[in-house]
């Protein structure tokens, strides 16, 4: 017959080495949970910094965009105006001011291109450099509305085909400058493009590490308990 004291003082021993190992692993569990947090959260945080940058400067640029122009705006606009101006030197004017008083969003989502490219990679470069093509396609677009197609309003054209393809073209370009005006917008477009990357981006690259911890620190413990026990029943 087994000797019951070698067996109680061989369970005790058991027992305290699987309290030792239980304590161990949750010590360290802790700490790597707060590693893995804090790495996790500055990811996060960023992510959402980088988020929020755009959505304003999107809204930055559908502001400048607009085709509806308030009174007061209009009287702001164009009040350094010589006093002979038609109605086309008055909305260059109004969208000129719109990209001049829009510039602090825009850049403050620009200026956060390097520390995404250092966190979430390289591939988010060219998401940048879609958007800063933006506001750079509406203000050449306006300048050659001004230059070529506005001042030629009313102008006697050669024959049918002349006066519709300068239709055409002076709507593909007002299609830039003011949004909605045209089927298939192409700088909204653009736009809904570079935020689905983004968020595809964040997303994808949000607490990557968070998925090879426990989501429930009582089960993990379980788990490695009933991986000791297995192993003094093995012996």
């Amino acid at each position: 017959m087994p000797d019951p004291v070698i067996n109680s003082t061989t369970f005790i021993d058991y027992l305290t080495s699987g309290s030792a190992l239980i304590a161990s692993l949750v010590a360290l569990y802790g700490i790597n949970t707060w590693r893995r947090e804090y790495v996790g959260k500055k990811r996060m945080d960023l992510g959402h910094d980088l988020l929020e940058a755009f959505y304003k400067a999107k809204d930055a640029i559908r502001y400048i965009r607009s085709p509806f122009t308030p009174e007061i705006e209009r009287s702001e606009a164009i009040k350094d105006l010589p006093e002979h101006r038609n109605e086309f030197d008055e909305r260059a004017a109004v969208l000129s001011k719109r990209l001049n008083d829009k510039q602090k969003e825009i850049a403050a989502f620009r200026a956060m291109k390097y520390k995404i490219m250092a966190v979430f990679g390289n591939d988010s470069e060219k998401i940048f450099d879609e958007f800063a093509s933006i506001p750079n396609q509406i203000a050449t677009a306006m300048g050659i509305l001004v230059k070529h197609y506005w001042n030629r309003q009313g102008e006697n054209f050669r024959n049918k085909t002349e006066f519709e393809n300068h239709l055409n073209e002076m709507n593909r370009f007002e299609g830039i400058i003011w949004d909605g005006t045209s089927e298939g917008d192409e700088i909204l477009e653009k736009l809904n493009n570079i935020q689905s990357a983004l968020e595809a981006i964040v997303h994808d690259h949000q607490d990557p590490i968070f998925k090879r911890i426990p989501k429930n620190l009582y089960a993990w413990i379980v788990g490695r308990l009933k991986n000791f026990i297995q192993t003094i029943i093995g012996q």
